[in-house]
């Protein structure tokens, strides 16, 4: 069977990435193992992705791919797959109406070993005119516990495509299925509103703060990122004094502030890290500003 072996990376942020290992060729299946890691105190993951480098060529017929997220990090997840599709008759034939089914699973598999089904979707129609590719996608959300790992299993079943005006005549179930170079899925957890609104600490890998970049993030990326800020105030234009967001964190070392500036047109001017204990800011944020923070920055509980 012709796999495009090695072409699917896996990468987890929080971490450094690994490419995806173990994906073989059994039968009419396509099997991927990633490894998540993370830099910080509980070693988990709290993102996890599966890219496809090239362009994936599949036979005919039926077919699954399967993947997994091992250790991650508790809390409420999103997953959310997207495969661009086509099919390609033997012989070449244009246009064409193409059509097929999918079917979506996942399971979470518990550190004694034990698995439980968490969703299931399916089977769902496609359905497309024309030789460019539709785009299959899917979504659901998923409770973790601790350090637990994700297993997914997209089948593509009865591909199908037929001849121009003779749609209502036999379909062709002859030809390649050629799933698109692409992002292929996320597995994304959703920030912890209720822990910031209590003003918890919590872990920010350097990794997902190295997201926030200066000039360039804004204040809408850094809550879809962070969840809602423990602690704002809003900036003076006309004492040049920035809008302020913070949240408390805490690593295996100490608790400490990020801290983060906005200018007027609520884009992160300043990114800090800085320590309860000592009350420096530390040094490593990747991208983070060395510069002193705002001596006028007032923070103040968040309004609802």
């Amino acid at each position: 069977m012709r796999y495009l072996l090695g072409l699917l990376t896996a990468m987890s942020l929080g971490a450094a990435y690994f490419p995806a290992h173990g994906a073989e060729a059994a039968s009419e299946a396509i099997t991927l193992t990633s490894q998540c890691g993370s830099p910080g105190a509980s070693q988990s993951c709290s993102r996890c992705e599966v890219k496809l480098d090239a362009d994936l060529t599949l036979p005919k017929g039926d077919h699954s791919i399967t993947w997994s997220c091992p250790k991650m990090a508790a809390g409420r997840y999103e997953i959310d797959f997207s495969a661009p599709v086509r099919l390609v008759p033997p012989t070449p034939s244009s246009p064409i109406f193409s059509q097929l089914l999918t079917s979506f699973r996942g399971r979470v598999r518990r550190p004694d070993g034990a698995k439980d089904a968490v969703f299931q979707e399916g089977p769902r129609s496609w359905s497309w005119w024309g030789d460019n590719a539709a785009t299959v996608r899917q979504t659901g959300q998923i409770n973790v516990a601790k350090d637990a790992e994700m297993e997914f299993e997209l089948t593509f079943s009865e591909p199908t495509y037929y001849v121009p005006r003779q749609t209502q005549g036999p379909g062709h179930r002859d030809g390649e299925m050629v799933i698109e170079k692409a992002a292929f899925s996320y597995l994304t957890r959703e920030p912890d509103a209720a822990a910031s609104d209590r003003g918890e600490p919590r872990e920010f890998s350097a990794a997902t703060l190295a997201q926030i970049v200066p000039h360039r993030s804004t204040m809408a990326d850094v809550e879809k990122l962070l969840g809602p800020a423990w602690r704002a105030s809003d900036g003076d234009a006309d004492e040049a004094e920035p809008a302020v967001w913070e949240y408390r964190g805490r690593d295996a070392a100490d608790s400490y502030r990020v801290h983060i500036e906005f200018d007027k047109s609520d884009v992160v001017t300043l990114l800090a890290k800085v320590s309860d204990a000592t009350k420096e800011t530390k040094a490593d944020i990747q991208g983070a500003s060395t510069h002193p923070l705002s001596s006028k920055a007032r923070a103040k509980p968040r309004s609802p």
